[in-house]
């Protein structure tokens, strides 16, 4: 229900005026979409009593524009975080994007559901969530929403040959693997914000 009160809101809107005034923004390759990361954090994530989650979305590496809190509820995990990133990027950009996000299980059901418009079984723990995404995506026109997956923790030096080999395959740019760690830092935030 927030989130749809959030979706309406002016107040709570990214765009066009604000992106004017802003710095630091990176735009998808078609140069139509704007890129927003997205990433979910997980405090104690096998601990049923003290697990915490926050979510976090930045429009840029480097900019201003950014959000990001704790998972509301009692189910605190990692895919709930991820959803509600994107879910508040959704809720409150009112421009063309491409959501860019590490969960790979998220992208895919989002670029699923664009395919072939069928909602997994209510059953499923986070069906409010994805409800409100999938409304979203019926609701916008025609590529008004695009979703990528990128690897995770490309920054780290542990990983520094996984990086070399998915900036050679084109899977991501520099402006990607920043964004994917300002998204990070905005969800630690937000898990963090639980205490």
């Amino acid at each position: 229900q927030r989130l749809r009160e959030i979706a309406i809101s002016p107040d709570a809107a990214i765009g066009q005026r604000q992106l004017d005034k802003a710095r630091g923004l990176t735009y998808a390759a078609d140069g139509q979409h704007l890129r927003v990361f997205t990433d979910g954090s997980c405090l104690h994530p096998r601990h049923d009593i003290l697990s915490h989650a926050g979510w976090g979305f930045t429009l840029g590496p480097a900019t201003e524009l950014r959000d990001f809190g704790p998972v509301c509820g009692p189910v605190q995990t990692c895919f709930r975080a991820e959803l509600r990133a994107a879910a508040q990027a959704v809720a409150r950009i009112r421009v063309p994007f491409e959501l860019v996000s590490d969960c790979k299980a998220l992208v895919n059901m989002l670029v699923g559901y664009q395919a072939r418009h069928q909602r997994p079984s209510e059953l499923h723990p986070a069906s409010a969530l994805l409800d409100f995404m999938f409304d979203a995506i019926d609701g916008a026109p025609p590529e008004f929403y695009k979703f990528r997956w990128v690897p995770s923790h490309l920054d780290d030096l542990k990983r520094e040959s996984k990086k070399r080999q998915a900036l050679l395959q084109g899977v991501v740019d520099s402006d990607d693997i920043l964004g994917n760690v300002a998204a990070d830092d905005a969800a630690c935030a937000g898990a963090r914000s639980h205490l």
